[in-house]
């Protein structure tokens, strides 16, 4: 196997667990239902000037005034990847849950039991079974990140998937 970025997620017990990847390093994902989608794609430096960003379908440092949601209201089974490239370690905090897909307002704010630290150079794969949070029925959502350093070099990457239920 190449020699790479180790890619890790959590099993239902919360440890952690290596991610399966094929013979060309791909990541194999799974995910229940009949269609998997790509909602939104992020390559961001924000974490660089900011401490903490809000990121949905936009990007923000203000989540009450400014958050736009990533529309799950087609796709309500929820994974999100996220690759950090920086040379610093991030932590996802949290989960804002939106009374729809599409527009600001009514945001819920849901704190996970345990912050989701992504090393530098590191991945995390991000699904209802390892975060109960996401299992929440809100047809919008976004993500809290916040950086444990201030990093010199590299993105953060997030891929937000919606997934048809069961």
């Amino acid at each position: 196997m190449a020699k790479g970025i180790p890619l890790m997620g959590r099993d239902p017990d919360g440890k952690a667990k290596m991610i399966n990847v094929d013979e060309n390093g791909n990541v194999k994902v799974q995910l229940s239902g009949t269609k998997v989608e790509l909602l939104k794609e992020w390559s961001d430096t924000g974490l660089m000037t900011q401490g903490e960003w809000h990121y949905g379908n936009n990007r923000t440092d203000d989540a009450e005034r400014h958050l736009i949601p990533v529309n799950y209201s087609a796709k309500p089974r929820k994974m999100i990847l996220v690759t950090n490239r920086f040379d610093a370690a991030v932590a996802c905090r949290g989960v804002f849950g939106f009374k729809d897909g599409t527009t600001r307002g009514s945001i819920v704010y849901l704190p996970f039991a345990e912050e989701v630290l992504i090393g530098a150079n590191a991945s995390a794969l991000l699904t209802s079974e390892t975060l109960p949070e996401l299992d929440y029925n809100f047809p919008g959502i976004a993500l809290r990140f916040m950086r444990k350093a201030v990093p010199t070099t590299g993105t953060l990457n997030i891929w937000f998937f919606g997934g048809d239920n069961k």
